[in-house]
């Protein structure tokens, strides 16, 4: 594997992979992450800073979407210095937040710029499809809660540094990537086949048993969005998914029974958000995001919700983040690249392009980023938005 490959591979699975095998499943121990995490960080950047100056004289197109992505990102970093030195915010945790944003999502665009022509697609798809199944399989042995938890209130975490939300995040793009294989390559050994059938019912449990909602929904989203583009007539498929939409809403309770058998959590917090009864606060997020949209709706009046004690959250919801942190300006520029990046998305997977499995995890990406994290600690959603502005850059035109 060359360095540009095993670059992608990092950025799109390395985290939970280094963390899924080297550290323990619950601790009690305070900062025992950090013991891996920051050396696998160091190691990460040190990675892209090399791929970038290996490839310093491959000259890209830079198209128009991927100037504006650019733009935003110098937006969102005068944003953060803005909100932190000049008027006054003070947070715990802002050399970690400037990790993410100057040590993590920056150079991962930067070296995907240099280096997209170097990466060999099957070989990265191989190595992330392995590394998934491999998370996925040594999780369900390591973590006994994903086996013998039947509470209706616990989510299951992957690991001491890998969320619920995170996990089951695994899990979707370890489904998604398990039905493209399936699909798209040609399978010839019925072990291997076999393989395959046992990593997709598995990463289908370990979605559901994660307990998080948004995996769930993304996987469903990812899933239909990648049905209505393979259909020749596009009326069609909007029908199908309608109608696949309309049964589910008919049969809830039906499906959600069996959801609940398999993870007694995931149904009782989905009939929760039926019911209206859900208090995960999402929604007192939402409302400070608005109001502070509101205080100032042309360029937006902070990038994060303070309480003051040096703690901030965001609203886990992409546009409200632009909307809060940008204004109505980086709103509009989140909508063109969302736009623009769903039209390459929709003719890429179309077309069957040798990376259109990169596609979907961008689809995945982006459905994640509308209930959970945000852009500017997002290295993957960066990383990919600015692969697809440069690879398919022919289908905009």
């Amino acid at each position: 594997m060359n360095l540009s490959t095993l670059n992608f591979v990092l950025i799109i699975i390395g985290y939970p992979l280094v963390t899924t095998l080297l550290l323990p499943s619950n601790s009690d121990l305070e900062n025992i992450s950090q013991s891996i995490t920051i050396p696998f960080r160091i190691f990460c950047l040190s990675l892209m800073i090399l791929v970038t100056f290996l490839n310093i004289s491959f000259k890209t197109q830079i198209t128009a979407s991927l100037k504006v992505l650019g733009l935003v990102w110098l937006l969102w970093i005068f944003r953060i210095f803005y909100d932190l030195y000049i008027n006054g915010n003070t947070i715990d945790g802002a050399a970690q937040l400037w990790l993410y944003v100057l040590g993590i999502c920056i150079p991962a665009m930067i070296s995907i710029t240099k280096s997209i022509n170097k990466i060999d697609s099957k070989m990265a798809l191989d190595w992330i499809w392995y590394s998934l199944s491999l998370i996925l399989i040594v999780t369900l042995f390591s973590n006994q809660a994903l086996i013998g938890n039947t509470d209706k209130e616990l989510r299951v975490d992957g690991n001491i540094a890998l969320n619920s939300i995170s996990y089951g995040n695994v899990g979707t793009l370890a489904f998604i990537l398990t039905l493209y294989r399936v699909m798209q390559t040609k399978i010839k050994s019925r072990w291997i086949l076999l393989l395959h059938i046992i990593i997709g019912i598995l990463s289908f449990y370990s979605v559901l048993r994660a307990g998080s909602r948004g995996p769930v929904i993304n996987l469903f989203f990812t899933l239909f969005f990648w049905y209505f583009s393979i259909r020749k007539n596009a009326l069609v498929g909007i029908v199908v998914v309608c109608f696949f939409i309309l049964g589910l809403f008919i049969f809830r309770d039906f499906f959600l029974e069996l959801l609940g058998d398999i993870a007694p959590v995931i149904e009782s917090r989905f009939r929760d958000t039926l019911e209206g009864n859900s208090n995960d606060g999402r929604d007192v997020l939402h409302s400070k995001a608005i109001d502070a949209f509101f205080q100032s709706p042309l360029i937006g009046q902070q990038f994060g919700i303070f309480d003051g004690n040096g703690g901030y959250a965001y609203s886990h919801n992409l546009l409200l983040d632009f909307l809060m942190g940008l204004g109505l300006v980086g709103g509009g520029m989140l909508l063109y690249i969302l736009s623009k990046a769903i039209k390459l998305l929709y003719y890429s997977i179309k077309n069957k392009d040798n990376f259109f499995w990169v596609s979907l995890i961008l689809l995945q990406q982006l459905f994640s980023s509308m209930f959970s994290g945000t852009f500017y600690q997002d290295q993957i959603l960066t990383a990919l938005l600015t692969f697809v502005f440069i690879k398919y850059k022919n289908f905009s035109k």
